[in-house]
């Protein structure tokens, strides 16, 4: 798995390629090694990927795939211990609803990330993002650029927005496509 890392104090932005079944605490090890201040150590490193809650695993054994982390990531780092908040992705007790067994779903564990759903229902989600949306969750990674270009959704949020078929269809795939 590769991973783009970008440093909030410094303007250093590098990609450090780990084994798909890397943990957190791996890449945090990596990572220290792989900053060249003598300062660091994977005690004080911290990571982030939204700038905002820090990523904290319930188990050292959790790997960056079950935390939501995916080939290409942006994962942001800092030595500062207050740059980002405190979240745990993974879940840190079996009353977390991201473990419990979910009803409606007949009993199934619920995936830890969106991007691990199957297509078609993250299809379905999709089309209930308002079209306006679909631009910028398309932006997010190429799985998304992929699944928000369906034609098919294309065609249902133009029909939303300003019914009929006024256009033709084949046009507005044009103007999607460049």
């Amino acid at each position: 798995m590769k991973l783009r890392l970008e440093s909030l104090e410094f303007d250093q932005t590098f990609t450090i390629k780990v084994p798909n079944s890397c943990s957190l605490q791996q890449l945090i090890n990596t990572l220290s090694h792989n900053i060249a201040s003598s300062s660091s150590s994977s005690s004080s490193l911290h990571l982030s990927l939204n700038r905002k809650d820090e990523i904290r695993a319930s188990s050292p054994h959790d790997s960056l795939h079950s935390l939501g982390m995916v080939d290409d990531d942006l994962i942001f780092y800092s030595l500062n211990p207050t740059a980002f908040s405190l979240e745990i992705l993974a879940g840190d007790a079996p009353s977390t609803p991201a473990v419990e067994k979910h009803p409606t779903l007949g009993g199934l564990d619920l995936p830890p990330c969106f991007m691990e759903l199957p297509m078609e229902l993250k299809g379905l989600i999709l089309g209930r993002v308002p079209g306006v949306d679909l631009g910028k969750v398309a932006c997010t990674c190429s799985e998304l650029r992929f699944l928000c270009s369906d034609n098919e959704l294309l065609k249902k949020k133009y029909l939303e927005k300003f019914g009929g078929e006024s256009i033709s269809f084949q046009r507005l795939e044009t103007l999607f496509s460049t």
